[in-house]
């Protein structure tokens, strides 16, 4: 990627060096994916389609960027076995978490977001499945602690569950704009604190003026034990949880630009008044899902120091010119010194 609109004139000698270097591997990594990709899932800056993907799912962390190329995939792919990524040199390596010698990797991916190469297939494995019930159930917004109360005596199960199954999802509205923004917190499963966190979501929206096309909603997700405690050990900070887990997103979406910096402010707000009220309560946690991080809020924060210094260990093996650092704007990334490590 290349920062959109930068000027070389102003750049330092070394940030003229940085910069070739990461073109020149940008273009390398392109020329790879060509080779280990179909060609109808990319699209390059001088494709006619190119514009119109940059806009329909860009984390606001890399708006900045212009990307060197979009990759579609055409499929989603769970229960991943082995993981074939490319790495700073440019070359497939094959990952499978059932050996030995690659299990440090294996466990770092688990994690450690885009700090260690660009991943270009899941191999995986399957089973026949028969068919599966799901479904939604809408009502009007009149009785929200209602909602609330039988998400939070569900979630709060231990037993009489499927542990195969997916658990609830509570939302409270739907999305009509273009344009979106979304931050998390994590607390325990504490009806009082999801009752206040939708009090003060509604309060701060509803001093606001009228605005055409834009609304808020708020997701309630549980995070079992049974998730947490699957399968080989993550570094997410969570393999010694023991009681259910919320997570909550609050989004934003609109369709007017000008509204870009407002509605962000209402955004920070209200998540900084729902983490300092679960944590005068008691009930905060400090992990934060990494796909629904706002851009001033950091999910390594939340891993522990000592699975953050894993995934450095293996960055340094992996990337030691930390060519994913740099050339790979947005997201987040494990070297950055904001880190802060919460209780």
């Amino acid at each position: 990627m290349t920062k959109a609109g930068s000027s070389k004139q102003d750049a330092t000698p070394m940030e003229t060096k940085l910069e070739g270097l990461i073109t020149t591997q940008n273009n390398r990594l392109t020329a790879q994916l060509r080779k280990e990709l179909p060609l109808h899932i990319m699209s390059l800056p001088s494709d006619q389609n190119f514009n119109s993907k940059m806009g329909m799912y860009w984390a606001q962390q890399a708006r900045e960027y212009l990307s060197s190329c979009i990759i579609s995939p055409e499929s989603a792919e769970d229960l991943s076995t082995a993981i074939k990524l490319i790495n700073r040199n440019m070359t497939s390596k094959e990952v499978k978490g059932s050996l030995v010698a690659s299990l440090q990797l294996w466990r770092a991916l688990k994690g450690g977001l885009n700090n260690f190469g660009a991943v270009i297939k899941f191999t995986f494995k399957a089973f026949p499945s028969s068919n599966f019930w799901s479904g939604w159930i809408t009502m009007l917004p009149v009785q929200p602690h209602k909602a609330m109360a039988a998400f939070q005596e569900f979630a709060g199960r231990q037993t009489n569950y499927d542990p195969h199954a997916a658990g609830p999802i509570l939302v409270y509205g739907l999305p009509p704009g273009k344009r979106e923004l979304f931050g998390t917190v994590t607390f325990k499963n504490c009806l009082e604190t999801m009752k206040e966190a939708h009090s003060i979501v509604t309060e701060i929206t509803s001093t606001l003026p009228y605005f055409k096309n834009w609304m808020w909603f708020l997701i309630f997700q549980p995070i079992l034990p049974d998730m947490m405690c699957k399968g080989q050990e993550n570094y997410l900070g969570l393999s010694d949880e023991e009681e259910t887990l919320i997570c909550l997103s609050f989004t934003i979406t609109w369709k007017d630009a000008k509204l870009d910096t407002m509605l962000g402010e209402v955004s920070k707000t209200a998540l900084d008044r729902i983490e300092a009220m679960a944590k005068r309560r008691q009930t905060r946690h400090r992990y934060k899902y990494a796909n629904y991080c706002a851009t001033w809020q950091n999910p390594f924060d939340g891993y522990g120091e000592k699975n953050v210094q894993f995934l450095r260990e293996v960055n340094k093996e992996l990337d030691p010119d930390q060519f994913f650092q740099h050339a790979c704007p947005g997201g987040f990334k494990i070297w950055d010194s904001s880190i802060d490590f919460q209780d």
